[in-house]
């Protein structure tokens, strides 16, 4: 005997399509929350609702299925095995094709689950390699950095000891001969010369500082933006993806009704 679809979902022969389609939607809700429900039951409810979604959601196909149900009704009522013959027929066909969608899908669900997992693997080290990359460059950086500096202070240190020798001569100096043609600069030139080489120094290692701070702020703008990157193209991914699930749908849905109508005929 051919299933009532009707009344497996609850609704009236005379609802709208919309009704019929929100109560197929509450039927599959309800079927994804029970969990005391076994694997085979499931399989085979999930084959049923689509067998109804296939019969009823389009106008063609629920006008061919109520024709069916009509038919059956009056082969019920007439008692005749050559009535019965056409709708048995037409209810065999209906569950071979649920059988085969209900495969189809699982394997479409496996195919898609299993590159959405490649996709990620590939993401991750991708990321992976990005994080080595920038922790190579940053470390890059501090040693030139802290090589500069260093550089600096010995210069610095230098600077330092030139002017304490200096200083130490000018004192142990005792008697001084004047003479316009070698007059030995005062010791203030020498305290003025390290006083600009350690501004020097500190405009230096300021500006170098300002430079690592700007280049760690452009980084981090770089960082985001790639972070924003990756985002809006896993969205299109995604919505690609939601795209091509309605498509293998609305394909399959187009080759179950036109199996049912060859059935039919």
């Amino acid at each position: 005997m051919s299933p009532d679809y009707y009344e497996i979902l609850g609704v009236r022969q005379s609802d709208t399509e919309t009704t019929i389609r929100r109560a197929i939607q509450t039927a599959n809700e309800q079927l994804a929350a029970d969990a005391s429900l076994s694997p085979a039951k499931r399989e085979t409810r999930t084959a049923l609702l689509q067998s109804a979604n296939a019969a009823l959601s389009m106008p063609a196909a629920r006008d061919r299925y109520d024709a069916a149900l009509r038919r059956l009704d009056k082969s019920a009522a007439g008692g005749t095995m050559g009535l019965l013959r056409a709708p048995l027929t037409w209810i065999l066909a209906g569950a071979g094709l649920a059988i085969a969608g209900g495969l189809y899908w699982q394997f479409d669900r496996e195919q898609t689950r299993q590159r959405i997992e490649r996709q990620r693997v590939a993401a991750e080290q991708q990321e992976e390699r990005r994080a080595q990359e920038m922790e190579s460059r940053r470390v890059a950086e501090k040693q030139r950095l802290l090589y500069e500096l260093r550089e600096q202070r010995e210069s610095d240190d230098n600077l330092r000891q030139e002017f304490n020798q200096l200083r130490s001569a000018e004192s142990q100096k005792k008697n001084y001969v004047i003479d316009d043609r070698n007059i030995p600069p005062p010791p203030s030139t020498y305290l003025n010369n390290y006083e600009s080489s350690r501004r020097n120094y500190e405009d230096q290692r300021q500006l170098t500082s300002q430079n690592y701070a700007r280049e760690m702020e452009e980084r981090k703008q770089a960082d985001e933006e790639a972070a924003d990157l990756r985002r809006a193209k896993a969205e299109v991914d995604r919505q690609k993806r939601y795209l091509e699930q309605l498509e293998r749908e609305d394909q399959y849905a187009r080759a179950r009704r036109e199996a049912a109508s060859r059935a039919g005929r």
